[in-house]
Parts: structure tokens; sequence; C-alpha cells
């Protein structure tokens, strides 16, 4: 099995601002103890769990969701996680159970990502940049937004640099060619507008 185990992560060393983490390999026990750990040491965690870890259900992710900062997920993904049909973004955010001041990210593709923060859901567009491939436009998004709120600690500016991270990437064939590597000018932040819904 490829699956992550304990004797893999290196506790001691989880000593930082932030966490991202992405899937390990559908342990959700592990994924559990790595974000408590990260939370009792004063880490902000972002979490974009795998689809093994997701077909668990909303049940399985009770004791873990309140450690999280930011979770990242996509349409589908948020509708295997609530077990719910409907693709109204509204009602997947409210089965989702995390506080107000918690963040709650679903990326929809070319139709831009949603962001549920302290009660309300913004929308966030994209610049329609043309695809070529889109693997690695999740992580590339789930990273640059967590760098845009390392950095600027403002939702909608996040939400901008992740876009534009994830656009990069989709125009270059590889999951890790065009991510950014400098700060994206303003002009370039404003043409991703962001909106109330």
């Amino acid at each position: 099995s490829c699956a992550f185990q304990t004797k893999d992560i290196p506790f001691p060393k989880l000593k930082s601002k932030w966490l991202y983490m992405t899937s390990l390999g559908g342990n959700l026990a592990l994924s559990k103890r790595v974000i408590q750990y990260a939370a009792s040491q004063g880490t902000f965690v972002a979490w974009n769990p795998g689809s093994k870890e997701l077909a668990r259900g909303l049940g399985a992710f009770k004791s873990i969701l309140p450690h999280v900062n930011v979770l990242i997920i996509n349409r589908e993904e948020a509708k295997i996680l609530t077990k719910k049909r409907t693709t109204s973004i509204k009602t997947l955010v409210a089965a989702i159970p995390m506080e107000e001041d918690q963040v709650i990210i679903i990326t929809d593709g070319p139709n831009g990502t949603y962001a549920s923060h302290d009660g309300l859901i913004g929308h966030c567009g994209t610049t329609k940049a043309k695809s070529i491939s889109s693997t690695g436009a999740g992580d590339a998004f789930g990273s640059g937004f967590v760098a845009g709120l390392m950095k600027t600690n403002d939702l909608v500016q996040s939400l901008q640099i992740g876009t534009l991270n994830a656009e990069s990437v989709i125009q270059i064939h590889g999951a890790k060619n065009g991510i950014l590597k400098s700060w994206p000018s303003a002009p370039k932040m404003k043409r991703i507008k962001t909106k109330i819904i």
C-alpha cells in the first residue's frame, strides 16, 4: 500500500504558522491526527482532502473540521462529502458543519470559485484563460490561496492569487509547470472579479 502511515509524519517538526495538507492516501485517522496536532501547536490548517477521505462522509469529518481553518474542495467533492445530489453552492456550504470564522472553498473549474466565511458566500470569477490541461489546477489554486492568506490575510486577494496560480498552470502541460514564481501585479489581480452571492 502507498498510503501514508504515522511513522511517515515527523510530528516534532510540524512547527509553522500554516499547514497545507492534501490527501494522505485515504488514511483519515492519520489526517485527523496531523490536523489536531497542528491545531494544538497554534498552526493554521488548510485541508484539501482526497476522494478516499471524502467518501467517508460528514460523520467521519465531524471531529476533524473544528480544527480546520480552511477546507478546500471542488463542487463534485462537496457533493461526495455531503451526500447531496444538488449542485446548489448555498445548499452544499450549509451542509458542511463549519463555524463562521472558518473558510470553505468550493472550486468549480472554469466557473470560478466560491468562498464561505462569516456567514457570507462570495464568488470569484476567472479570466477565461484557455486550458491546455487541468492537471494540477486544484492544487495550484489551493497553494496560491493559502500563500495569499499568509501574505495578506485578505480573503479577496487570496482568491485572486489562487485563481491566477491555477490559470497559469492550466495553460501548460504538467501538474507543476506554470506555477507562479512572483507575486501578481495589482492590474492582474483586479482582472479577477469577486462578488457576494
